[in-house]
């Protein structure tokens, strides 16, 4: 008769037990499921809800952990005496072994999703042993990266691991030099690692140059950061700022990102501040990704018997506007609109009172540090009054607050010093090397022909510095005391066939290009006046016209060394470059 009572309390008390890793399960099918349902859901009625949800979310997570960090021994505890007292109170033991069962939950839990993010995100297992053997006298040189490795604009002409190739194979006769050019247009170091899977002979060489599509190639360009992702209240945020060490809830910030929460592509042009295109969780991600791919890459290259090299990716900040501006999500709309107005003051005068347009920049640049805008017109005044050590700083820290980054940032460029420091491998600072043919040191339109894509002295210059860094260490075999050679354009062009067709192909993709991007910007008219000039320009070529006599910046073998930097914008038949005296 008294058995019943007892099994009874055992089946309470499983009960209790199980509740909360049920719970947590529920919850976290939810999670997954979070794509399924919200886009049943209207627009604005999505995003009240998954922002109710991650918060709510949050709250509850660290209210279980709090329950079973404290409610477990101090309700054990207070059970425990009260027993000790002859004081029964079944409540305590029932609320502590399911503040038990919490704990229990939250660590399986979070052992799941360390499990998870390491799996969905795994570094590849590579060969170490390859089924093809290399040729006798080969040496076969691999090139990851993305489009600018491959030699887009120049793509499938030449690249910078074809050129190094031509020219070992002139400095050392008697070995073959290949070139196994495995970059592909709009990938990641993601990508690139995983395709090393793939190797069939083994490299003497590996060269590493990607990194201006991390961004670009993990979101849709209309995609717009719909919820907050630090909460507003104090509470909250520091909240916030400790799940990020919980693998549970950045899985659940990953899965929710997944979700879509950005708003469908827009039909007018962006607002002046906009919303960035990624979370910082993301970006955090993303970038700490880069880091450990890049290092395991060069780990891996060490392990077979190869070289590495790395190339940091130059980008054009001089002659490319940031695609995206914005405030923080607790900026007041007064605040946000008052930035407007002054922008907009600031732009009006620019050509009649610049000291007053630079001082308006200079106020939004400082109070405002993710007004990418804002320090990119700042660089484009300081450039004309030729103050052009301060306008490249400018430039780059646009670059770098681009809500939508197009190009390799700072961050992402530190990873290469950081792994080419462990590891003393060949580092090749592409910026640098990209910067010493401008006058003015400036990573302009006389270098690039889009955003990322070098012209043909920018492909040169870094096939140039990986020569240069060859002899200097003597790999790969190179000459012991052989210099390394100058390159001259029109040889480079000629060797790889770089005609008038293809010159008039390389206007036709960097006209796509401005006009593909002009829609995530603001004011799209000078990447639209671009657009223009490259069609103009790929027509005159296709009918004759010498590329240096086109007016395209950086195009042809021996292009203008300078432009003014809106160029696009000016009458064809403009000063090539224009600087202003006076204001600072």
């Amino acid at each position: 008769m008294e058995s019943e009572p007892a099994r009874g309390l055992r089946w309470g008390l499983v009960l209790r037990a199980v509740v909360p890793v049920l719970l947590l399960a529920l919850i976290g099918s939810v999670v997954v499921l979070v794509p399924d349902w919200m886009w049943t859901l209207p627009l604005d009625q999505r995003r009240r809800v998954i922002e109710t949800f991650l918060r709510g979310l949050l709250v509850v997570y660290f209210l279980g952990l709090v329950a079973g960090l404290v409610g477990t021994p101090l309700l054990g505890w207070l059970a425990f005496r009260s027993w000790r007292r002859g004081q029964f109170r079944p409540w305590l033991g029932k609320t502590a072994l399911a503040c038990w069962g919490t704990l229990v939950a939250l660590i399986g839990a979070e052992a799941g999703a360390a499990f998870w993010n390491a799996w969905v995100h795994r570094i590849p297992t590579l060969p170490t042993r390859f089924p093809e053997p290399t040729p006798a006298g080969q040496v076969r040189l691999a090139v990851l990266g993305e489009s600018s490795a491959a030699g887009e604009l120049y793509q499938p002409w030449l690249s910078v691991g074809k050129i190094l190739a031509w020219q070992l194979q002139e400095a050392i006769p008697g070995t073959t030099y290949v070139a196994e050019v495995l970059a592909e247009p709009g990938v990641t170091l993601e990508r690139m690692h995983q395709k090393l899977e793939g190797l069939r002979q083994r490299p003497d060489a590996v060269i590493v140059y990607c990194g201006h599509n991390e961004f670009q190639a993990r979101f849709d360009w209309a995609r717009r950061v719909g919820v907050s992702e630090v909460p507003s209240s104090r509470l909250l945020r520091a909240l916030y700022g400790v799940s990020q060490r919980s693998p549970l809830c950045r899985l659940i910030y990953e899965q929710t990102t997944r979700a879509r929460l950005d708003a469908p592509p827009m039909a007018t042009p962006h607002d002046l501040i906009d919303s960035p295109i990624c979370t910082p969780t993301e970006t955090r991600g993303i970038l700490e990704d880069f880091h450990n791919r890049l290092e395991a890459i060069v780990s891996y290259v060490e392990q077979i018997g190869a070289l590495p090299i790395l190339i940091v990716p130059p980008g054009n900040e001089a002659g490319f506007e940031p695609n995206r501006s914005s405030l923080p999500g607790d900026t007041p709309a007064a605040e946000s609109e008052g930035v407007r107005q002054m922008f907009k003051q600031a732009s009006a005068l620019e050509v009649t009172e610049p000291d007053r347009s630079l001082a308006l920049y200079r106020y939004l640049a400082r109070s405002h540090p993710g007004l990418a805008e804002a320090h990119f017109r700042l660089g484009r005044l300081l450039q004309r009054f030729g103050s052009d050590a301060e306008a490249r700083g400018c430039y780059e820290r646009a670059r770098d607050m681009d809500g939508f980054p197009q190009r390799c940032t700072t961050s992402l460029q530190e990873a290469y010093r950081q792994v080419a420091s462990r590891h003393g491998c060949i580092l090749i600072d592409g910026p640098a090397e990209l910067r010493a043919l401008n006058p003015h040191g400036l990573l302009d339109d006389t270098l690039f022909h889009d955003a990322q894509h070098p012209a043909l002295r920018g492909h040169m210059a870094l096939a140039e510095a990986l020569l240069r860094e060859l002899a200097r260490t003597e790999r790969l075999g190179w000459p012991e005391g052989r210099a390394a050679p100058r390159l001259d354009p029109a040889a480079c062009a000629a060797h790889f066939g770089i005609g008038q067709a293809q010159w008039a192909k390389v206007c036709e993709r960097a006209a796509w290009f401005a006009g593909a991007t002009a829609s995530n910007r603001f004011d799209p008219t000078e990447r639209l006046a671009k657009q223009r000039r490259y069609e103009e320009a790929a027509r005159e070529l296709n009918q004759g016209t010498e590329p240096e006599a086109t007016g395209i910046p950086g195009l042809g073998t021996h292009p203008a060394p300078e432009v003014d930097p809106s160029w696009a914008l000016q009458p064809r038949e403009a000063a090539p470059a224009v600087r202003t005296a006076g204001a600072r």
